[in-house]
């Protein structure tokens, strides 16, 4: 049988055995019925290189693919410094191991080729990353409320440091109805509501009932400040502000129509993150303020400040400037954006529930079909293969570096 063809060696969740579609075998299960087919390897061949060998006729069976099953907390607790091993080096390699097919599937993303490669691979802007988890760690007694896809890997890697935060509650939120029509600074006479935008009746009705089951409504913010002592932390990337302008609105509008508005101005104060680099990039300026949310009719009495040097405010606000390096990695990078977590944009509230669709972006026209096929206990998850593959290696490298570094939590109560 002729040897004509060598393939890096698949990647299996914590060393486990692969899946009987698994496109390249793991040697050191190569006596599973579930590994591909193996040939006698040249004389050269050094066992344990964690590469086989396979036939002409083996070929039709190989997808020239990446898999890497989910990489959580747990599994990797329970992996061998082998394991660890080969998936650091898959790390370094991702760009170089993903198939054509593959590459034109995250082109579709983003087409930016450096995006390909897994973030936070230097070792300079790892450590900038982490102070961003760091920041979080510091509301681990607060109430924290994730709003969006942007601010997770942060908070997910807070969870897992030591002395970092126990627990957070997601809210899938994209998109705005707002816009700032004077350069994005002032006040608020340049904040306009663009109706257009605005989520219809039964839209808000849906979401509303989200807020609620997911115990991240007025009223249930509220009981979590009075029970925690401390206000709610509801956290963001932003830029202008106007998506979490839009959030606040529906929020204070919900909190009225409650009668709690009062109280749930007085829960929770704001931290944003996002990169004035890039801002000043973008408006060709050397210097530009930091961002801040801007206060819907209902909450700017509250976002007002009482004392002449900007303090006194109800509602307090904190924005923590980004390294730029990391910012274009993790937030810039809409792979690294389209793998954390469900695209909820207001058309999607009356369809489907985010904690039942695992989606990146994808349009309206696509997720409807699927939704009324979907099971009520089922979950679709629109990941593609190389986007998940993308995520779990990305999270990898995370708690690898956190473990490397003594930084990582013996055990995890909080569930992801």
């Amino acid at each position: 049988m002729n040897i004509d063809k060598i393939h890096v060696n698949n990647v299996t969740r914590a060393g486990y055995l692969p899946k009987s579609n698994t496109v390249v075998s793991n040697c050191e299960n190569h006596n599973s019925a579930n590994t591909a087919q193996y040939v006698t390897p040249p004389v050269s061949y050094r066992y344990n290189a964690n590469i086989h060998f396979t036939s002409q006729a083996e070929k039709k069976l190989i997808r020239h693919d990446v898999k890497v099953n989910t990489i959580n907390f747990e599994d990797y607790k329970h992996m061998k410094p082998y394991t660890k091993k080969r998936l650091a080096k898959l790390c370094k390699d991702f760009d170089k191991l993903i198939s054509e097919e593959q590459q034109e599937t995250l082109r579709k993303i983003d087409p930016n080729p450096d995006f390909f490669r897994i973030p936070l691979q230097s070792e300079a802007t790892m450590d900038e990353f982490l102070n961003v988890a760091k920041m979080y760690s510091q509301y681990k007694d607060h109430p924290i409320v994730c709003l969006g896809r942007s601010p997770k890997w942060f908070l997910n890697t807070s969870l897992y440091m030591k002395d970092g935060i126990p627990t957070y509650d997601f809210a899938a939120f994209s998109g705005r109805w707002y816009w700032v029509y004077d350069g994005d600074f002032g006040n608020n006479s340049g904040l306009v509501k663009m109706e257009k935008l605005v989520p219809t009746e039964a839209e808000e009705v849906a979401y509303r009932k989200y807020l609620k089951n997911i115990q991240v409504d007025p009223i249930s913010l509220v009981k979590k400040a009075q029970k925690s002592g401390n206000k709610v932390i509801i956290t963001d990337y932003i830029d202008t502000g106007k998506g979490m302008t839009s959030f606040l609105d529906l929020m204070s509008r919900y909190a009225k129509d409650q009668g709690v508005l009062d109280e749930f101005a007085h829960s929770f104060d704001l931290v944003t993150i996002g990169s004035n680099e890039y801002r000043q990039a973008r408006k060709s300026s050397e210097y530009v303020p930091d961002p801040k949310v801007w206060m819907p009719e209902l909450l700017e009495p509250y976002g007002r400040a009482t004392t002449a040097w900007g303090t006194g405010a109800v509602i307090n606000q904190k924005y923590h400037n980004i390294d730029y390096d990391v910012f274009r990695e993790m937030l810039l990078n809409q792979i690294s954006n389209e793998c954390r977590s469900t695209y909820y944009p207001s058309s999607a509230w009356t369809v489907y529930s985010p904690n039942k669709f695992k989606t990146g972006y994808i349009d309206i026209d696509r997720y409807k079909p699927l939704i009324k096929n979907l099971p009520s206990n089922d979950t679709v998850n629109m990941f593609e293969p190389v986007v998940q593959a993308y995520r779990n290696l990305l999270n990898f490298s995370i708690l690898d570096t956190l473990n490397n570094k003594n930084l990582l939590k013996t055990v995890l109560h909080a569930k992801l």
